[in-house]
């Protein structure tokens, strides 16, 4: 589980976008607010892997500040 939650997302996106660069995304909203929703000091962003070898846990670059609610895997 991407975000330690086992609770069905509220919605999900899958995504593979094809051209010079290739990648695959699953980005979820969850169904509850996290509880440090407000915190904007809280670690927030997408989990990045490079051909299955993880890179980075939050890479912020890749969602803005009002959207570190959702959560992500590319």
């Amino acid at each position: 589980h991407i975000a330690h939650d086992f609770e069905d997302p509220l919605t999900w996106s899958h995504n593979k976008v094809e051209g010079k660069l290739d990648y695959t995304s699953l980005l979820y909203i969850p169904k509850r607010a996290p509880f440090d929703l407000y915190n904007r000091e809280a670690p927030r962003g997408l989990k990045l892997y490079v051909q299955r070898v993880f890179i980075m846990d939050d890479a912020e670059q890749f969602l803005p500040l009002y959207l570190r609610f959702a959560k992500g895997v590319i």
